[in-house]
């Protein structure tokens, strides 16, 4: 198998700058150049798999990429939530395993379908892979890039220790009452402290949003967020305790509407521009395929 291998070198404390060297002897290895990506892109045509080491982050912009070629891209986790890795089974599959073995131990896995999705907000276009949240995950986000941009060199548990200490933070800040249409049925009302657009099921690294998503089908899924213990119901779905909080609609378009002015955006993690024209969209984008292990997602 002829690989690229794309590595954020900052990614996991710099464990990606170290999984780069070490993997040199098995593919072509880049550390990737947001910049220069779609050159770098352009470039992998004619590999048989493009192994992306990072973030969500990292890989999402990879995924959504324009220039990406018709190949499998091999998510190799190395940042705070991993949550598209936890999706396709390749943190249980690399669990354990040394940084050399990766090589031989993608071989056995295949491509499987994920869809990427547009979000139409204020005249701009943002591609979606995992998921988006409007309101009190706006401003969590936000507080926490902004401190980790002043402390770029920090551990993963740690990152996820100060994520939920700006979770408390801003325990008051709601979103609000917004409007909601999912396939073009009459719009609800939907009174909350977050609304949540998944494209997986995985959430926060750790926890589920939903039990029904695919992250192949061509439908979102739906949750609003009334309170923390919404986000304790998140994060302990996966030990079947409690369920996700409820599912609100699941469906190929869905449109926000009646959003307050200056109202915070996340997607995939990334904090992104307030919205301002009152209204967001969400429609299918185009299809790219990840290369992981057969197993069903968790």
């Amino acid at each position: 198998m002829k690989l690229l291998i794309l590595v954020n070198p900052r990614a996991g404390n710099g464990a990606g700058d170290a999984l780069g060297r070490m993997l040199n002897t098995h593919g072509e290895v880049q550390h990737i150049s947001f910049e220069t990506l779609t050159e770098q892109l352009t470039a992998a045509e004619g590999f048989d798999c493009l192994l992306v080491a990072g973030g969500d982050g990292t890989i999402s912009s990879v995924l959504s990429s324009p220039a990406l070629p018709p190949i499998p891209v091999a998510p190799i986790p190395l940042g705070t939530a991993n949550d598209l890795a936890r999706e396709f089974g390749v943190l249980r599959a690399l669990k354990g395993a040394s940084w050399n073995e990766i090589p031989t131990l993608i071989e056995s896995w295949s491509s499987r379908p994920l869809t990427i999705w547009e979000v139409a907000v204020d005249g701009r276009s943002i591609p979606l892979t995992n998921y988006c949240s409007l309101g009190y995950e706006g401003y969590v986000v936000a507080d926490f890039h902004r401190w980790r941009a002043r402390n770029p060199s920090t551990r993963r548990m740690f990152n996820r220790v100060m994520y939920g200490w700006f979770g408390l933070l801003n325990a008051a800040k709601r979103a609000k009452d917004l409007a909601l249409t999912c396939d073009s049925l009459e719009a609800e009302t939907v009174p909350c402290m977050s609304l949540i657009v998944s494209n997986i099921r995985s959430y926060l690294g750790l926890g589920t949003s939903n039990n029904i998503g695919s992250a192949s089908d061509l439908k979102l899924e739906c949750v609003a967020t009334s309170s923390i213990l919404d986000y304790l119901r998140i994060l302990l779905a996966t030990s079947s305790i409690l369920k996700p909080p409820r599912l609100l609609c699941s469906g190929s378009c869905i449109e926000v509407q009646s959003i307050p002015p200056g109202m915070p955006l996340q997607i995939d993690g990334e904090p992104r521009d307030v919205v301002y024209g009152g209204t967001i969209r969400f429609t299918p984008s185009k299809t790219v395929q990840i290369w992981a292990p057969s197993l069903t997602p968790s």
